[in-house]
């Protein structure tokens, strides 16, 4: 089983979202000035590189960088949970 990186995965779709700021594991999608279309867009170019859906709400508990990338594995985990229940 591969080890994915969710750590830098959420790092570099933070820095698309806001090119022009600085970020780190404590940066707050709110703060930065986040908004809905953000959480939209950036929670697709996630999905597109993990492969599992994000719920765009996760971004209201898990604002950080680095709490986004520690709730990812549950997410997949719960992801491939549902997909082999439905073969």
């Amino acid at each position: 089983m591969s080890s994915v990186d969710y750590q830098a995965i959420v790092s570099a779709a933070y820095r698309r979202a806001f090119p022009d700021e600085i970020i780190s594991e404590d940066s707050d999608f709110f703060e930065l000035g986040g908004d809905s279309l953000t959480v939209v867009s950036m929670c697709a170019h996630i999905e597109e590189l993990v492969g599992f859906t994000l719920p765009p709400s996760i971004l209201m508990y898990q604002p950080t960088v680095a709490e986004l990338a520690d709730a990812l594995p549950t997410l997949s985990r719960t992801a491939q949970n549902e997909n082999s229940e439905t073969d």
